[in-house]
This record gives C-alpha cells, structure tokens and sequence, in this order.
C-alpha cells in the first residue's frame, strides 16, 4: 500500500492536486489484491458496478481466499438489487464459516427481498437459537416479526412468547420481544404496558433499567428514557455509559436540550478522576452530529491520547475533520490509518473515506486512473513476491 499512499499524499496534500504515480516500488500480491479492491470501491461510488465487480473478481484471482472481496461482491450483489447472487454469495460464505451471523442476517435480508418469508423465518430462528450479541438478536427479531407480519401470522407469536415469558419470567429479552410484537401489530398501550411489567421485575436492577432504557432509545422514546436514565444516573453516578446515554437522549429529544447534555457531561468529567477512553469518544461523535467541532475535536483526541485502540479513534477525528470541511488535515490522517494500521477492515475504511472526499470533489475518475497506473506500473516490474 506504500506506493498508493505516497501517490495520494502527493497528488491529494501537495497541492491537493493530482499528479502522476510514483514508479519503481513493487507491491506485494496482497498490496495488488488491496489495490484491486480499492479500485473497485472506487467504481462502486461512480456507480460502475459491472467495472466494480470485475476488480473484486480481479483480487480473487490474486488471492482466492481473501474473505473481505468475497464479503464485497455479496454486499453489492445485495445492495444492487441482484437478490439470487446475493442468495448464493451469502450461501457460499456461510458455508466456509456457518457461524458467522452475520452472514445469516444478510441472507435474511436477501431472502426477505426475494419475498421468500419462509426461508426468513428459518434464518432468523437460527440467528435466536445461537447468537449472543444483542444487536443481533433485536435484528434477527425484527426480520422475524416482518416475515410473520407480511404473512398475516403475527399474532401467531404472541402465545409463542407469552410462553417463554411464562418459562423465564426474569428474561428481559422477552418482553421487549413482545413490545416490539405489540408496537408492529399496532397496539401501543400493550407495548408500553410490556416495557412497565419489565421495570417492575426488579426496581433495583440497573442492568434492567438499562436495558429497558436502551430499548426506548432504539425506539426513539426519549423523553421515556430520560425518565430511566436520570434515575440510573442517581443510583450510578460514576457509570460512563449511563451518563453519555442520558445526554443523548437531551440531544436527540423531540425537543432538544443540548445545554443539559453539555453540563452534564462537564459535570461528570469534572467530577471522575477515571474515565474510560470510550467516553470521550462517544460525546466527541455526538458533538460532531450535532456539528460542535471544536468539542469534538477535544473530547475525541482525549480518546486517542488514552486508548490503545487509537485507530478507531484517529478514524474519528479524520471524519470531524472532513465534516468540518478541512480536506487535508482529514486526507492526512486518514493516510495516517492506512499507514498505522496492520488490518485489511482499516485499510478498506479509510479507503472509502477517501473515495469520498474525492467524489465530492468530482475527481473519482482521476483516482481511479492513479490506482491503475500505479497497477500497471506494478505489473511492468513483473514481481509476484508474497510478504514474508
């Protein structure tokens, strides 16, 4: 990736022109498997997907085993609308790693278009007999009470959970299960009933509260959640995640209140001594939504400075940045994650920010020609060496 990036440092920061690719430095079969799979997010933004699929194909042929080309075909089989492709993509992969959910959501997803709701259903009740992660299961959940809706069967789950509920009545899963089953059939008074009986299990349980409030939150109840959250914020003074949560929810209220979000968040930091990296980061990208660039830029370098995770953090503050409109400091220190990072997810990240800030200049046509320059270029020095 080294000749890229000196290509883009010359031709984007010096003087944020594009100039010719730099000649005489090899790549290795990954850094030309990378490449092709630059070029081909490069056509997927200039909306070339015939151009975008035959660079991906392009890296399998360099390195057939490369799962994240595999996962971009599928993406964009699934974004194009080409659903049977999306279908078999998603297929292949789950059967090299059958228990990647991820995998089995995008199926879901592409079975749902496909109008094939059974196929849905058998997806999701996998992904809820084996997933673990939350976000999974609330996916997985909402795909399944879709599939049964279009169907005209959704009362049919109803009895399904009310028995599990009857089974594990200390399960906090399964009544936001149900409210999300009550919300889609139309019946708010049930659906907020169910989130009341799961407040009243434990009136001391935090975690319970959380997830009740997490699940207002997802469901943009904010003044409800405000209501939860200030009571855990008592209970938890100290607890980051309540505090940064109670603050979001005065930001994105009906109507806002960003002032108390502000001296709330002062507040806390002034009074916590230790404070976790992802704090910071978390109020640094809410200022930024809200566009208080300058208070992002502070909370989100505190982040940096304090976190061994600094590559998701430095991403951070490359997007306050590009938001704020600064081309080159956002260009350099995207480049600087590209360089710092040791993983292909990092790579691909900070490459599509940079597609970005090209297309909005309109130059996505002249990154794609430095790309295959440099690419030809590589291919006149004939070397097929594989990284040590």
């Amino acid at each position: 990736m080294r000749t890229l990036i000196i290509s883009l440092i010359l031709s984007l920061l010096i003087p944020l022109l594009l100039s010719p690719p730099v000649t005489g430095e090899e790549m290795t079969r990954k850094e030309r498997m990378q490449n092709y799979v630059f070029l081909g997010r490069v056509y997927e933004q200039m909306g070339n997907t015939k151009k975008a699929i035959d660079a991906y194909e392009q890296a399998l042929i360099i390195i057939p085993t490369d799962i994240g080309a595999r996962e971009k075909l599928a993406r964009l089989y699934q974004k194009g609308g080409l659903t049977n492709d999306a279908i078999s993509a998603y297929s292949a992969l789950i059967e090299i790693n059958p228990g990647n959910i991820s995998y089995h959501l995008e199926l879901a997803r592409a079975y749902e278009k496909n109008g094939d709701d059974e196929e849905v259903i058998s997806e999701c009740r996998y992904i809820l007999s084996s997933a673990s992660n939350d976000w999974e299961l609330s996916s997985a959940r909402s795909l399944l009470i879709k599939a049964y809706s279009r169907l005209g069967q959704l009362d049919q789950l109803i009895p399904e959970i009310e028995k599990s509920i009857e089974a594990e009545p200390k399960k906090i899963d399964n009544y936001l299960y149900l409210a999300e089953v009550y919300k889609k059939n139309g019946r708010p008074e049930e659906m907020l009933k169910t989130y009341r009986q799961a407040l009243a299990l434990s009136p001391q349980n935090t975690d319970l509260f959380w997830k009740v409030a997490n699940s207002l939150i997802k469901e943009k109840k904010f003044p409800e959640a405000i209501t939860i959250l200030e009571k855990l914020v008592k209970l938890r003074p100290g607890d980051s995640t309540y505090c940064y949560n109670l603050g979001r929810c005065y930001f994105e209220s009906q109507e806002p209140e960003p002032e108390k979000a502000i001296t709330l968040w002062d507040t806390f930091q002034a009074e916590n001594a230790t404070i976790e990296p992802h704090f910071y980061y978390s109020t640094g990208c809410m200022y930024r939504n809200y566009k208080l660039y300058d208070r992002s830029l502070a909370q989100l370098k505190k982040s940096y400075q304090l976190s061994d995770d600094s590559i998701r953090y430095l991403g951070a503050i490359a997007q306050t940045y590009e938001e704020m409109g600064d081309d080159k400091n956002a260009t350099e220190t995207y480049l600087k994650v590209m360089l710092d990072s040791d993983t292909d997810d990092w790579v691909n990240w900070a490459q599509d920010r940079l597609i970005r800030i090209y297309k909005r200049r309109d130059e996505l046509g002249e990154l794609a020609a430095l790309i295959e320059g440099i690419l030809n270029n590589d291919r006149k020095g004939g070397s097929d060496a594989e990284e040590e």
